[in-house]
């Protein structure tokens, strides 16, 4: 497998800022709430989690420190219904280290402990492939690491809502191409949001 160009970054305050695109990974105030406001919130992720879909898929095209993906879970894992099965499915074309995620994540909120520990013991090396992390039978991590549009160009999937994150599109236009937007309009369904 081809290894992969890691993140390098310099850090404020225990947040990570990518060298490469001079951005920040996630605010420095409250990250969770961000990505609960941007994400979840503008995708209707509450209301996904009670309807009666067998597997509900949420994509992503940056996985970063992971923190979307975090709070994906705790919103699904706290539903009063939900879903048999979560499927969340994150490309990465930089990975950060087990290490540097571990420093990023170490003290936001405790009631993500558990799931960052279990995130951290199956999280893989930087080397391109896709890689499953299984959180327990019903709630599914595929991590594709390497370039998004090559990634979910690959990818059979009928995704529920995508999260279009990957820093800024003025500090890394290289990702928003034609191409990556015809691979997520081929991995949506109608209702995609």
């Amino acid at each position: 497998m081809e290894k992969l160009t890691s993140a390098h970054n310099t850090w404020l305050d225990e947040i990570p800022i990518s060298s490469k695109y001079d951005d920040v990974y996630f605010n420095s105030q409250n990250g969770f709430s961000e990505s609960k406001y941007v994400y979840l919130e503008s995708n209707n992720i509450e209301k996904l989690h009670s309807e009666p879909y067998s597997t509900i898929v949420i994509a992503e095209t940056g996985f970063g420190v992971g923190l979307n993906f975090l709070n994906t879970l705790h919103s699904w894992t706290t539903a009063k219904k939900h879903s048999n099965h979560y499927h969340y499915i994150s490309a990465e074309k930089h990975p950060l280290c087990s290490r540097d995620i571990a420093r990023a994540l170490h003290g936001l909120s405790p009631k993500f402990d558990d799931y960052i520990r279990l995130l951290l013991s199956q999280y893989p090396q930087s080397r391109q492939g896709f890689y499953r992390l299984y959180f327990n039978k019903n709630i599914t991590l595929t991590l594709l690491f390497g370039d998004a549009t090559a990634c979910y160009s690959q990818l059979y999937a009928e995704v529920d809502a995508w999260y279009l994150d990957g820093f800024s599109p003025s500090k890394n236009p290289d990702m928003w191409t034609k191409d990556l937007f015809e691979s997520i309009a081929k991995l949506s369904h109608a209702n995609t949001t």
